[in-house]
């Protein structure tokens, strides 16, 4: 990824040193309650709100969060983020989207197109995630405020970073990049969060 860590933002001007600080405390925070080595913390220059977590094992993930995202969402918020992001690594959702993103996908792509890159990844993995984090947070409101917030803002597809790699991870992100632009599939998270 194309990123900064949170010092380096904050000297660049991306980020204040108030929402820098938030984001590696409350990551800080969760990784000890979720049991987790703290990932590698990276700001990405992007004014679209989005998160994503990458890497094969927990001990070398990124977690990567954009410029966008931290100045939008307040400290509740983020938080639910946060939670949804670090359960994608303590449930090793990492490991299946690294492989789907790797030399497996392109091959697999080839054949099975979409679907064998989708049964990868899990076909519920948001919503998987989603339920971990509020199971973490014990604050349902605050990931759907943050979903919400984020849908609202009209686009999370971070402009920033190369097409390539964007097409890889599509599927990762917090809000994936999918056809239909920000939102898409967002719905039905919100509809079943508002359940709880």
């Amino acid at each position: 990824l194309t990123a900064k860590s949170p010092a380096d933002a904050v000297a660049a001007g991306e980020v204040s040193r108030l929402c820098a600080e938030r984001f590696v405390d409350l990551s800080s925070e969760l990784c000890a309650v979720l049991g987790l080595p703290l990932p590698q913390l990276r700001i990405i220059s992007d004014t679209a709100p989005n998160a994503v977590t990458v890497g094969r094992r927990p001990e070398d993930t990124v977690f990567a969060v954009t410029s966008g995202l931290v100045d939008l969402l307040d400290r509740i918020e983020l938080e639910a983020v946060i939670a949804h992001e670090l359960s994608h690594v303590k449930r090793l959702d990492i490991t299946s989207a690294a492989l789907g993103a790797s030399v497996l996908g392109k091959s697999l792509g080839a054949i099975g197109g979409e679907r064998a890159t989708l049964w990868l990844e899990g076909r519920d993995r948001e919503v998987r995630a989603d339920l971990a984090a509020v199971s973490a947070t014990h604050y349902p409101p605050g990931l759907i405020s943050a979903l919400e917030r984020i849908s609202a803002s009209g686009g999370s597809r971070p402009a920033s970073l190369p097409a390539s790699l964007l097409e890889r991870t599509a599927r990762t992100w917090l809000i994936p990049l999918a056809p239909g632009g920000v939102g898409a599939g967002t719905s039905d998270r919100l509809d079943l969060l508002r359940e709880l």
